[in-house]
């Protein structure tokens, strides 16, 4: 088998122990074989940015629900820098990079917020109390926002630019509990793909589809 480098790892790190039982501080430790570039708390979400310009570096952004913060960093590895600080519990991401900006989840507050790719203020675009919003996928060509709600069992829309341009509205229902988390969008053939853990008919790790539009989902 195969195994990737892993560029940025999240995960609480044990030193290596160099001569006497001291800790050493060398260099990041190895584990069969992948490299650990960057330590961090709780990583949810993730993004890739490709740019078109050589000059300007690939890059990777990523939620840590745990810090609360959204971070980005160069595909090729190396130090990773914070956009976003004090969110509540930041989780699925999605990218616009003709708008410049990074669309994500927050648990914590209910809310699907909205902050520019340079950084910044971010903006709330939909908030609902109880809400439990986990996937999140953007169709930037008709301007829509689909998100996975596993609060109230329920897959919504909405527009990017938040509810003062359209309300949220629900494309399909789960059955009492359901906990819809990931999302996807084939907006060619206009079906959208959730995943729901705990689907009641069907068991767990169920993977659904559904048009884009609503109606009955598979």
């Amino acid at each position: 088998m195969t195994h990737l480098p892993t560029i940025f790892k999240q995960t609480m790190i044990t030193p290596r122990r160099g001569p006497g039982g001291s800790a050493a501080t060398t260099s990041p430790p190895r584990v069969r074989g992948l490299r650990v570039l960057a330590p961090m708390l709780a990583a949810c979400g993730i993004a890739l940015l490709w740019l078109p310009a050589a000059s300007l570096a690939d890059s990777a952004y990523w939620s840590d629900s745990a810090a609360g913060t959204l971070r980005t960093g160069s595909l090729s590895g190396g130090a990773a820098s914070t956009l976003l600080a004090h969110a509540s519990e930041p989780g699925a991401i999605a990218i616009d990079p003709v708008d410049g900006k990074i669309y994500f989840t927050d648990a914590g507050t209910g809310s699907i917020d909205a902050v520019a790719l340079a950084g910044g203020a971010p903006q709330v675009l939909y908030s609902e109390p109880g809400a439990k919003p986990e996937g999140i996928a953007i169709d930037a060509a008709t301007g829509k926002l689909y998100w996975a709600d596993a609060g109230s069992a329920t897959i919504r829309v909405g527009a990017l630019t938040g509810a003062t341009a359209q309300a949220a509205q629900t494309l399909y229902t789960e059955p009492a509990g359901a906990r819809p988390v990931g999302l996807a969008i084939d907006a060619a053939a206009g079906r959208l793909y959730w995943t729901d853990e705990l689907f009641a008919s069907a068991g767990p790790g169920t993977i659904r589809v559904g048009a884009l539009t609503g109606g009955s989902a598979q």
